[in-house]
This record gives C-alpha cells, sequence and structure tokens, in this order.
C-alpha cells in the first residue's frame, strides 16, 4: 500500500513537473523575434515547394509529408513575439483552403491569410525548430535530423547487443531498415517520435538500476508518453512505448510478465493522454476559444470516423477498405495466409523450445498486438495516413523476430 501511494505521488509530481516545463518552454520559444528566422523560413518553404506536398520514394510507403512540415513552419512563422503566451497557446495556422504552400508565402510576404487556431497540440517541437531556424533552413534541418537519428540508432545498437541481447540489436537493426528509416530525417514531423523512442532506449539501456523496480519504471513511462505528445502530431506514438518496453523487459526479466506489460502501457497512456489534455484546458483559458469541444471532437473523428468524419469515412468504410485490399489479392492472398500458417506450425513442431520456454516470451506476441490495437482504436487517422502512420509496425516487427529467437532453436534436430 505505502509502494503505490508513493509512485502515486511521484507520478503526480511527474505530471506537474513536466506541465510547467512545456508550458514555460513554449513561451520561451514564442519570444523568438520573427526577422531572426524569416530568411530561413522563406528559403524552406521554397525547397518544400519544389518538391511538392507529398514527394514518393518508389512505393507509397515511403512518401515524405512536406505537407505536415510546411504546416510546422507556417505555425513558426505566425508566432507573435510580443504576445507568447497566447501565441504558444492559440498555435495559429494560416491557411487558405488547403494550399499550405502557397498560404505559407502569403504569410512571409505580409499578404492577408485566413487564420485559424491549431490549439489541440502543445506543438513542442517548435521548441527546436525556432531555435534551428535561427541557424539554418529546412535542408540543414535534414541534415541535422539525420546526423542525430544515425547517431541515435547506432548507440542503441551497440549498447543493446552489450545491455540487453545480440537477438535485441539485430532485431532493432533489421527491424528500422524495414520501416523505411532513411526516409525518417527527411521530415520534421517523422523525426519527432523516432528521436524520442531511440533517447527512451537509451536510458532504459543505460538506466537499468534506476529503473530496475516496476515503480521507477512506470514513473519513467509516464514521462516518455507525456514528452511524445508533447512533441508529436499523433504521428508514430506507438514506437516511443512499444521498443522502450520491449528493452526494460528483457533487461529485468519480471515475474508477471503480461501484467507488467499491460502496467507500463497504461503509465505511458496516462502520460500521453493527461498532458495532452491539459493543453485543451490551459489553451481554452487563455485564449477563450473552446479547445476542448474542438480537441474532443477531433478525436471522435480520428477514432470512428461518423457524419463530420475527414473525407467522409466512417469505421465502417474504412474497415470495408482494409478487407478489399486484401480480398483484391484473391487466391494469391488467401493461398499465402495459408502457407505462412503452416509454415509457422512446422517451424515450431520441428525446432520449437519446450512449451514453459515459449509461454514465458508470450508477452512479446501481446507487445507486437500493440500497433493492431492502435490502428483499430484510431480508424480514421491511421487509414488516411497510412504512408506514416504505417511505420508503428516497427514495434510488431522487433517483438516477433525476438519471439521467433527467444522460441526457436536451430541446433535440435529435425
Amino acid at each position: 500500500m505505502r509502494q503505490t501511494r508513493n509512485i502515486t505521488v511521484t507520478i503526480i509530481a511527474a505530471y506537474f513537473t513536466l506541465l510547467a516545463i512545456f508550458f514555460l518552454l513554449a513561451v520561451v520559444t514564442g519570444l523568438i523575434p520573427r526577422h531572426a528566422i524569416e530568411q530561413h523560413l522563406v528559403q524552406s518553404v521554397q525547397t518544400i515547394g519544389q518538391e511538392g506536398e507529398y514527394p514518393v520514394h518508389v512505393i507509397s510507403l515511403l512518401t515524405q509529408d512536406n505537407f505536415t512540415d510546411c504546416v510546422m513552419l507556417n505555425i513558426a512563422a505566425g508566432a507573435d513575439d510580443s504576445h507568447p503566451v497566447a501565441s504558444a497557446m492559440d498555435n495559429t495556422l494560416h491557411m487558405n483552403g488547403r494550399d499550405i504552400i502557397a498560404s505559407t508565402s502569403r504569410l512571409l510576404n505580409g499578404d492577408p491569410v485566413e487564420a485559424r487556431s491549431y490549439a489541440r497540440y502543445w506543438h513542442g517541437y517548435q521548441v527546436l525548430l525556432r531555435p534551428l531556424l535561427c541557424l539554418t533552413d529546412y535542408r540543414g534541418i535534414r541534415v541535422i535530423n539525420g546526423a542525430a537519428l544515425a547517431l541515435l540508432a547506432l548507440l542503441c545498437i551497440v549498447i543493446g547487443y552489450w545491455r540487453v541481447s545480440r537477438p535485441f540489436a539485430l532485431s532493432l537493426a533489421a527491424g528500422l531498415l524495414l520501416t523505411g528509416c532513411w526516409i525518417v530525417p527527411l521530415n520534421m514531423q517523422f523525426t519527432s517520435c523516432f528521436a524520442v523512442m531511440l533517447a527512451a532506449l537509451l536510458a532504459v539501456m543505460l538506466g537499468r538500476r534506476a529503473l530496475h523496480s516496476t515503480g521507477a519504471a512506470s514513473v519513467a513511462f509516464f514521462a516518455i508518453g507525456g514528452v511524445t505528445q508533447y512533441l508529436d502530431l499523433l504521428t508514430t506514438p506507438l514506437i516511443t512505448l512499444g521498443l522502450p518496453l520491449i528493452a526494460w523487459m528483457l533487461i529485468h526479466k519480471p515475474g508477471r510478465a503480461s501484467r507488467t506489460v499491460v502496467l507500463l502501457s497504461l503509465m505511458w497512456g496516462l502520460g500521453y493522454a493527461s498532458l495532452w489534455a491539459s493543453k485543451w484546458l490551459i489553451a481554452g483559458l487563455v485564449t477563450g476559444n473552446d479547445v476542448l469541444g474542438d480537441a474532443i471532437n477531433s478525436v471522435r473523428i480520428r477514432s470512428v470516423g461518423g457524419e463530420m468524419a475527414e473525407q467522409g469515412l466512417t469505421a465502417a468504410d474504412i474497415l470495408r477498405g482494409y478487407w478489399n485490399r486484401f480480398a483484391a489479392l484473391g487466391l494469391a492472398g488467401w493461398g499465402a495466409l495459408a502457407a505462412l500458417a503452416i509454415a509457422v506450425v512446422a517451424l515450431y513442431r520441428c525446432c520449437g523450445r519446450p512449451y514453459r520456454v515459449i509461454g514465458g516470451n508470450l508477452w512479446l506476441l501481446l507487445v507486437a498486438a500493440m500497433p493492431l490495437v492502435w490502428a483499430l482504436v484510431l480508424t480514421q487517422h491511421t487509414f488516411l495516413h497510412h504512408f506514416f502512420t504505417w511505420r508503428i509496425v516497427l514495434v510488431t516487427l522487433v517483438a516477433i523476430m525476438l519471439f521467433i529467437c527467444h522460441t526457436i532453436t536451430l541446433s535440435r534436430r529435425i
């Protein structure tokens, strides 16, 4: 009982600490005058204009989202340093219709552009973006993103090899490659979640003594969830839970593995949801707008759709779309699925380890299922933005590869 009370007090303290930090960082960032970043903003918008809103690299799953990056630049350009608190809470977007590139260019030229509140997100990426724009433009930011992510990924793989296991390091490397990690640094909005995920992985692996207890880990995952929603625009947030969770579980090997997975996932979700909802309340108080109502309506649309769903898509439409894509494969699709099932059964009959070993690793399948649950809950958002939301399968890929490594032995005779 005392331990539960101590953990609760620590989480409440972490909540208020993070909330204060988030608010102060947003306000301080808003003090940067536009003239300090205007030249690089102009160059950045020109770059996006040359590339287009959604450049495709070979296949649709390797598509850049320059549209959202231009939204981020637009909000950076529209910040009012004379009213930093209101500006940081309202996050005004200036856009005529859906033409974000032309609208941002007009904004920078001083021409009139329709203003709308975009207060339902913290837009914490501005804490990094606006200072970087003082130094370089969009192309330079991409170089910084690439160098930072490459260094973090290399450190995670090397340290994961020594602190966690060889299969973990190899699975992480393979998963990053299979999810097109080389595209991620090209977009600022893609970078946020991958940076948080890799930094959290390092913290889990290097701070294994400090995070040994489930209580300490609960606080850590609460903080990871909070930081994720602060920096992200609902891109691939689940990877900041799945990968650090796998690493923590492999390092500490708790007795009730599945129960611990659920607990730490709930703590991450609590941090994510509570600190996000706090922005709605604070922004509503500061601006006088119905930010809470707008956010709740957006959540409803992004999850199950409805009469006001974006592009008229309801949950049934979206699920039918997924089914139609699979059904279009016809006999080849069903045959491939049946062949995969037969191959898995044959593999485990021939090379599977004892049932107690398999049972002890079932928590990995629980983690592997998280992206499916996420997609079912955020149906509309996942479907419409599939060209970047699909990267949450990084969690599934790493978890399944590790499950196979831990439950199959090639030394067993056939």
